[in-house]
């Protein structure tokens, strides 16, 4: 259990880290409109990136009422931003979704699973040409090799409406 000392030293030093990050800014020429038009158009990528891997989710025949269904588009988007995170999804991806959603880590498969599943169970037109050169003949595809699949040939820029 933290002390009270520790807990102030703690604040003093984010304080200090915080104001030595606004001096290099304002000696940098950068306003705080800077900052704030910089961060709103950041948060408006982000919420567009995902709300698109949904869509795409949804028209590929995967329900948004499953559990793992908000996983796999966090991990697709995880994935889209870098490559490398799917590489490793047990020690890259899984424990990121985990701490966001806070659940464990080998929920976290399950649940990709589930929508994986959901999508392959019932393969709609949309979903059997996007897979097309995809290999699941032998059962669904692993949750790894939905989520590269996915993501080396996913297209932010079209409409999945």
């Amino acid at each position: 259990m933290w002390h009270e000392e520790e807990c102030e030293l703690v604040d003093q030093a984010a304080y200090n880290r915080s104001m030595d990050t606004l001096k290099k800014l304002h000696e940098a020429g950068i306003t705080i409109e800077d900052l704030i038009e910089l961060f709103s158009r950041r948060v408006c990528e982000v919420t567009d990136l995902r709300s698109k891997i949904k869509s795409f989710l949804l028209k590929m025949g995967a329900r948004s009422n499953v559990r793992g269904f908000d996983y796999c588009a966090y991990a697709l988007e995880l994935g889209l931003k870098n490559s490398k995170a799917l590489k490793n999804l047990k020690r890259r991806v899984y424990p990121v979704i985990a701490k966001e959603f806070d659940v464990q880590d080998y929920n976290v498969d399950k649940c990709i699973r589930t929508v994986i599943d959901t999508i392959f169970e019932d393969l709609n037109e949309e979903a059997a040409t996007f897979f097309e050169d995809l290999d699941y003949s032998f059962g669904n595809p692993t949750v790894k090799m939905f989520l590269n699949y996915v993501a080396d040939n996913f297209k932010p820029y079209e409409t999945y409406e």
